[in-house]
């Protein structure tokens, strides 16, 4: 058994490793926010690239690298620059986005890879805000 021992600074900085996860939950989170957000040590693996390509065809714009990506938020409202938005093979980005496309002021439709569009049909949809 490994003892670890308390520590008495009052402030105290734990850097966690990056997770796939986190990070694609961090962009969406992002996406919802009002201004500027900083994902500090992202992984930027393929499902992420696939989601920050369909969060700017969302219309947010992220820029960035592997040691921080800045997204700008748009307060829940999102104008599309593409109607057409693939997720890969990302089933997370799947289901985070069709909820964000709800929110979009122009319809978008949304789409995976085959292996993803078979384990997820109802997922695969068009949706926009309602007018009104």
């Amino acid at each position: 058994m490994k003892r670890i021992q308390p520590h008495h600074k009052e402030a105290v900085t734990i850097a966690a490793p990056p997770a796939k996860a986190y990070t694609l939950r961090a962009l969406f989170i992002s996406s919802l926010a009002a201004g500027r957000s900083i994902i500090e040590r992202p992984l930027l693996g393929e499902d992420q690239q696939h989601a920050i390509e369909c969060l700017r065809r969302l219309g947010i714009a992220i820029q960035g690298d592997a040691q921080s990506l800045t997204v700008e938020g748009q307060s829940g409202q999102f104008e599309p620059t593409a109607s057409e938005m693939n997720v890969g093979e990302s089933e997370v980005t799947m289901n985070l986005l069709t909820a964000l496309a709800c929110l979009s002021l122009r319809p978008v439709m949304i789409s995976g890879a085959p292996r993803t569009d078979e384990r997820l049909p109802h997922r695969r949809a068009s949706c926009a805000l309602a007018e009104g």
